[in-house]
């Protein structure tokens, strides 16, 4: 995790009664997947997480828990209202009202624009605290830095537009990624043709982890992977994990040479 990356995710010392008797019940196998789930949250930079395969492969090599053990923990996590029951049982997602206040108490201090608004815990709660200050005001710091400091052509904005369109993990509407990214990154003309290129390239480096049975993460929703620059990221991992891949058309031909270096 890089350094400051999870310095939103906050845990109160006052720890409510229904959190004190899942950690009694669930001993140390609950108080680890907890925590790392919270950890992944916030190295997200979002409020939520997709309870996937890959999501419970990462946590099983991260704890050493077996796969059963990591179910149980999660159902009595729901149990116990850790985390959102009626939002798992529609969207298999984790978060809870405690992760929400601080992602937005987070956004606002920023300055930044919010992920997509789609799996709220208590609405109300939002429309009171959250939406008053974020869609109004953080939208206009976006828009002045746009048109202010930086300007846009349409040319960039296609480009930016066919990596978005391409990229499988979760996303929001283009003129929310596209404000952001410019706010964020003073070099977006620079950047903008190598996104769409970057994006491919991620596909196929976990498609080749798939196909060879390695562990292949998830996609990281794409707010966080334009905040974290990680078009930049080179994936030489595999140069080691597989030896030689020849492109024959739309298909790639594995060819192990046996140890890895």
């Amino acid at each position: 995790m890089q350094k400051g990356k999870a310095k939103w995710m906050k845990m109160s010392t006052k720890m409510p009664a229904a959190m004190r008797r899942f950690f009694v019940e669930t001993e140390a196998v609950g108080i680890a997947l907890y925590y790392l789930i919270r950890m992944h949250i916030a190295r997200q930079e979002g409020y939520y997480v997709k309870d996937t395969n890959e999501f419970r492969i990462e946590l099983k090599d991260l704890s050493s828990i077996d796969f059963v053990s990591i179910d149980w923990a999660i159902r009595m996590m729901l149990k116990h209202k850790i985390f959102s029951k009626e939002l798992y049982d529609r969207f298999n997602i984790l978060t809870s009202l405690d992760i929400q206040k601080d992602y937005f108490q987070t956004v606002r201090n920023r300055k930044e624009i919010p992920v997509n608004l789609l799996y709220i815990v208590d609405e109300k709660y939002l429309t009171k605290n959250a939406l008053k200050y974020m869609p109004g005001d953080i939208e206009n710091i976006a828009e002045e830095t746009t048109e202010e400091k930086y300007t846009t052509t349409g040319e960039e904005k296609e480009m930016f537009r066919e990596a978005h369109k391409v990229y499988p993990g979760d996303k929001s509407d283009i003129e929310t990624e596209f404000k952001n990214f410019v706010f964020k990154h003073k070099d977006h003309k620079r950047v903008a043709p190598m996104l769409l290129q970057a994006v491919k390239d991620m596909i196929r480096h976990y498609d080749m982890l798939k196909e060879n049975g390695l562990f292949c993460p998830e996609y990281k929703p794409f707010r966080t992977w334009i905040n974290g620059r990680y078009w930049e990221v080179e994936f030489a991992d595999m140069q080691k994990r597989i030896s030689v891949y020849n492109k024959k058309g739309d298909e790639y031909v594995f060819k192990n040479k046996g140890k890895e270096n």
